[in-house]
């Protein structure tokens, strides 16, 4: 059974009220910033509290996400995705600062182009909770992130000539930061659009702030749909009674509700608790969409999991599950080469540790898995024996 935020909402926030509680403007203006108060809310220990203090890519924790924490703690599947590990000051050979090399694939300064149909649009650098996983904690969270009106400009001038788009991800941050005011005049913009076809909110809103989805934007949304919301819950720790009533607003608001799950060490690398979390989206209307090998990005290498753990996973529930229940299983392969789904057609052998797979230009890319006796494994199950070197000494 899910739990309420608000009934496990800790002694700092003990006399606020259910309304003032169920504000989103409350949740960002109370959300926990400092390490040093981050630390005594949490009880933390003296060494976790100096590295909150030593991380570049500072803390953000919605007042949602701390009351949910207190079920597990900080070392439970939901405190490892918010609170810092020991180790991730920690570099790794294989990791960057931007693994997908989103830099080079910048056709605006705001427009991530990288594909022939669609594009990705970055509109703010705010988020109500700060993933240790995320992918662009680089810039996430940093004043010089919010995009300024003449940025955004020259992206939908880029948007309108280039009529071979058909679709745009909204993302950042999380475009659900930005005032409803904000968001309808870019949506406006963009409905004007003819030849974007297809609009992908990328958000985590109804997970780790989903008072942000009240009446007034489920109104908005209804106004410029049809709007695909891509959520982003990865284990059913986040259930929370007030994440079903978002998800149950937006698919009455006309919301097509999709999620993409990031696999995480110690958070959902097991069939069951990929299972069950599946198994509660679709409850709730919210279909499985991607579940993703981790991005190889800097400081995240505590919370990495082998390929062989995904493919395990995907093993489980298709013998096991509705094909509603199974998602994609997908990479985002390093220097830009796009996602692929793991599927023998695109994986084309291994070195070592690293799996090589065909990216969309027809490239060869590495992918560095956990261990090479793991990438092995892979190749096996998947069917691929040319291309195959590296002895049991390499892992």
């Amino acid at each position: 059974m899910s739990v309420s935020s608000f009934a496990l909402r800790p002694s700092r926030w003990r006399k606020c009220t259910e309304g003032e509680w169920s504000d989103w403007r409350w949740q960002l203006r109370n959300a926990l910033k400092d390490a040093s108060t981050i630390a005594e809310c949490l009880g933390l220990s003296a060494s976790r509290r100096a590295l909150l203090l030593e991380l570049p890519f500072r803390h953000v924790l919605s007042p949602h996400v701390v009351a949910l924490m207190s079920v597990d703690g900080v070392d439970g599947p939901l405190g490892r995705q918010f609170v810092a590990q020991p180790g991730e000051l920690e570099l790794d050979a294989a990791a960057s600062a931007d693994p997908l090399n989103e830099r080079a694939h910048m056709v605006t300064e705001l427009l991530l182009r990288r594909y022939r149909d669609r594009a990705l649009l970055y509109v703010t650098g705010q988020c109500a909770a700060h993933c240790r996983h995320c992918t662009r904690r680089r810039k996430v969270g940093r004043s010089c992130a919010a995009p300024r009106a003449q940025q955004l400009q020259a992206a939908l001038a880029y948007l309108r000539e280039h009529t071979e788009l058909r679709e745009l991800l909204i993302s950042g941050g999380d475009p659900l930061s930005l005032s409803n005011g904000r968001l309808r005049r870019l949506l406006s913009a963009l409905r004007e659009i003819e030849h974007l076809e297809v609009l992908r909110l990328c958000t985590r809103m109804p997970s780790v702030l989903p008072q942000r989805i009240d009446a007034e934007l489920c109104e908005l949304l209804d106004e410029y749909g049809p709007i695909w919301l891509m959520t982003h819950f990865n284990h059913v720790s986040e259930a929370s009674v007030e994440s079903e009533q978002a998800l149950t607003r937006l698919r009455r608001s006309g919301v097509l509700l999709m999620n993409q799950t990031v696999l995480l060490q110690g958070v959902n690398a097991t069939p069951e608790a990929i299972e069950a979390l599946n198994r509660w989206m679709l409850r709730w209307g919210c279909r499985p969409y991607y579940l993703f090998q981790t991005d190889l990005v800097q400081g995240m290498g505590a919370l990495r999991t082998p390929v062989r753990a995904g493919l395990e996973i995907m093993e489980s529930l298709s013998a096991g599950v509705s094909g509603l229940c199974v998602p994609h299983l997908a990479v985002d392969l390093p220097g830009g080469g796009g996602k692929v789904r793991f599927a023998p057609t695109r994986l084309r052998g291994v070195r070592g540790r690293a799996l090589l797979f065909e990216g969309v230009e027809g490239e060869q890319i590495a992918y560095e898995d956990v261990s090479a006796s793991s990438a092995r494994w892979c190749a096996r199950v998947m069917g691929v024996s040319q291309g195959v070197s590296g002895g049991a000494g390499n892992d």
